[in-house]
């Protein structure tokens, strides 16, 4: 299996910052690391985020990055196919595993109790977000997250009875 980073957009054959520790451990362990351009990847210029990709052997590939949309997420998947690459997830179990209200249901026993709405109307965020009663909590609008992630991910999540996630049984 070889793994594919994002590259730094200034210095092009390094890996972007923030992944500059596990490219670097993967790396030390063995790995191929390979680069793409994000950049170009999220302006829909697939090609151009691969261009600097060798061809592939048919390998499994393992990719770090920042969150796609499911649509995005499924044409990089076909790109680097037709490339010899070939991604450990398919598009549907990226979207099951990334977007808040696909996984909930899943851990929905370890995790704090949760809402989220389909639109941007703060004030039925507001509303659901009060039925959960007081204590921490976090809130994003979905418009926001929309922006960000082309997705309507989890708008607003509260914490139960103080407890952190820390706190929270781990499976």
């Amino acid at each position: 299996m070889d793994l594919l980073f994002p590259q730094n957009p200034t210095m092009r054959k390094l890996p972007e910052p923030m992944f500059e520790a596990e490219f670097d451990a993967a790396t030390s362990l063995g790995f191929k690391c390979l680069l793409f351009d994000e950049g170009a990847l999220c302006a829909g210029e697939i090609d151009l985020a691969l261009k600097r990709l060798p061809p592939g052997d048919g390998s499994e590939l393992l990719c770090r990055g920042w969150i796609l949309t499911e649509e995005l997420y499924r044409q990089f998947r076909d790109a680097l196919s037709i490339r010899g690459y070939s991604l450990i997830s398919s598009a549907a179990q990226y979207a099951e595993v990334t977007y808040f209200p696909n996984y909930y249901p899943k851990v929905r026993d370890f995790s704090p109790a949760a809402v989220w709405t389909d639109t941007p109307d703060t004030f039925l965020a507001w509303t659901l977000a009060r039925k959960l009663g007081d204590g921490p909590s976090s809130s994003r609008t979905t418009s926001s997250l929309q922006n960000t992630f082309g997705t309507k991910p989890a708008l607003s999540r509260k914490v139960l009875a103080g407890k952190t996630s820390r706190e929270l049984p781990r499976t």
